[in-house]
């Protein structure tokens, strides 16, 4: 298990709460997080994890770094669902969060529920959707620039370069179009554990499979206090109670 500097924890607070609010509130909020760091670093995780979700519900602030000091803090308590859930929390905002993501294997390892990640598949993680619709949008932008001079000057030298631009335009705009749908797929992580999905929504129906803890399941409708849920590995589809999961959200 990796554990960042506590020091560079409590700078990241800080400077994400100064740029949520330059009052009072920003201090209040700056405390609480430095007592949670404080309670993190003398392995009083239970205290850590309580100050760490009254800050975050409180002023509603979501940070990566925050997320990954809470999957620690779980991990600690041997509460391994949502150690998971809060390293997936924590990769959500930053895929490029090479700790989080150790973490969240090493564990994976621990419970034998390792899922392997091919080299497209990491490339293709490595930027949000917001990420790439902001960077689809300058080439976007570049594109149309290139295309008013090769127009106005009508150099054939610029030919290539729009070639080249259109290109990555096209390869943008799939990966963009993609990573949006993705992202609004919705997962989350089982909690508890035995949990039994069932072949319907409710107890009277048969439990056609037992899944453990901190395993990441896709919701796919809901009804009632039930999640229609997917399992990929296993390909298996059935019904979770809802309060036998946290969603990744």
């Amino acid at each position: 298990m990796i554990k960042k500097p506590l020091f560079l924890l409590s700078i990241i607070s800080f400077l994400c709460i100064s740029c949520f609010s330059a009052d009072n509130t920003s201090k209040a909020a700056n405390d609480l997080f430095v007592q949670a760091n404080k309670a993190y670093e003398q392995n009083n995780y239970d205290q850590a994890i309580a100050l760490y979700e009254n800050a975050m519900s409180q002023y509603k602030i979501r940070n990566d770094s925050i997320y990954y000091n809470m999957g620690n803090c779980y991990y600690r308590t041997n509460k391994i669902g949502k150690a998971i859930l809060n390293y997936e929390l924590a990769l959500k905002i930053n895929p490029r969060d090479e700790d989080a993501r150790y973490n969240l294997n090493y564990i994976r390892a621990l419970i034998k529920d390792i899922q392997e990640t091919s080299f497209v598949e990491k490339i293709y993680l490595l930027l949000t959707a917001n990420e790439l619709v902001l960077i689809t949008l300058f080439v976007n932008f570049g594109f149309f620039i290139l295309l008013g001079l090769f127009v106005y000057k009508k150099n054939p030298a610029l030919r290539t370069y729009f070639l080249y631009i259109g290109i990555t335009l096209l390869v943008l705009a799939f990966w963009t179009y993609n990573r949006v749908k993705d992202e609004k797929r919705v997962f989350a992580i089982v909690i508890t554990t035995p949990c039994e999905v069932r072949s319907g929504p409710g107890k009277e129906y048969t439990a056609g499979l037992s899944v453990q803890e901190g395993k990441k399941v896709e919701i796919l409708s809901r009804q009632d206090d039930w999640f229609a849920v997917g399992l990929h590995t296993e390909k298996y589809k059935g019904w979770l109670q809802k309060d036998k999961v946290e969603l990744i959200q």
